[in-house]
């Protein structure tokens, strides 16, 4: 898949240059895996919840 080839150097180009990565689009099991295996510390997406409104959230997850 040319997007995860896209994804998977653009996260390593920011480890490289000690910059922290947030991987959008998280939706399933599999996305988070990919995230994961990747080596991005953080994620979001549908995956954990819908959009809502600023501050009615109690959380933010680290992967």
């Amino acid at each position: 898949m040319h997007e995860l080839g896209i994804l998977r150097e653009v996260v390593r180009s920011c480890h490289a240059r000690g910059l922290s990565t947030v991987v959008e689009g998280v939706e399933t099991e599999e996305h988070l895996a990919i995230a994961r295996d990747l080596g991005a510390r953080c994620a979001q997406g549908f995956y954990w919840g819908r959009p809502m409104a600023a501050g009615s959230f109690a959380h933010v997850r680290v992967i």
